[in-house]
């Protein structure tokens, strides 16, 4: 059953994009309890890369069994390594079963977001000129990092936090701890451009450790890492800072 939350604190949620991790987020938001987010999706349908690539042969690079997510879990995948026809389709049926559809802006793309301390929200800019404004802003995550995101946004709205934030030297000796680790990986190291790497050449898209120790790490939020501010009167809310990556 969905946690009850108090109406009175007001708390929007912005997420960007509506790929597995953003569906994620929003069925953990609705069985926490937060009913007032919106999935922005520059596209025309649901599933991300899966809705975007249609080449012949996409297909997954993990097998079925260990793609779907934790509470909606799959058995009956055709093949090994599913294809990208039959992860849209799990994809949008989680859409529906859920009920996330109608939290969901199609056509809709974020170009910029800007964060007002005084206020304690962010105002999205959209292709079209629009703009929206929300107290939290949600993108690019797993199913470990949703849960701790959703902890994070939890304790900001049992907190009545104006915002979390990682410490600035917490966050230099993650990011030094992970460059290390990639360092001893041959393959992020050879010349090749890829995807994994930023225009400066680092890559900033990989973790080189274990998922198990991953998991570990997100499993709750280490308060001593973030720095945190109470709302004030003139605030309408909160912001949260994910891990750092």
């Amino acid at each position: 059953m969905p946690t009850r939350r108090d109406p009175a604190r007001k708390l929007r949620i912005a997420i960007i994009g509506a790929g597995p991790g953003a569906l994620c987020m929003g069925v953990r938001l609705r069985q926490a309890g937060f009913e007032d987010f919106v999935l922005l999706e520059k596209g025309r349908g649901v599933g991300g890369t899966w809705y975007h690539k249609r080449y012949p042969g996409c297909a997954c690079d993990l097998q079925s069994a260990i793609y779907p997510f934790s509470f909606e879990i799959k058995k009956d995948w055709s093949r090994p390594y599913a294809s990208q026809p039959e992860i849209l389709k799990y994809m949008e049926d989680l859409a529906a079963k859920y009920d996330l559809l109608r939290h969901v802006r199609f056509g809709t793309e974020v170009t910029r977001a800007t964060w007002d301390d005084e206020r304690a929200c962010w105002t999205l800019t959209l292709g079209s000129g629009e703009t929206l404004e929300s107290e939290i802003v949600v993108s690019a995550l797993i199913e470990y990092q949703v849960d701790y995101a959703l902890r994070q946004i939890e304790h900001i709205f049992d907190e009545d936090l104006a915002w979390i934030d990682v410490r600035p030297d917490v966050m230099n000796d993650y990011n030094d701890e992970v460059q290390r680790g990639i360092a001893a990986v041959r393959v992020w190291n050879e010349s090749c451009p890829g995807y994994y790497r930023s225009a400066t050449g680092r890559v900033v898209t990989q973790w080189p450790f274990s998922m198990s120790e991953f998991r570990e790490r997100t499993r709750k939020p280490d308060a001593d890492a973030y720095e945190t501010k109470k709302r004030t009167k003139s605030a309408s809310g909160a912001r949260a800072m994910g891990a750092a990556s």
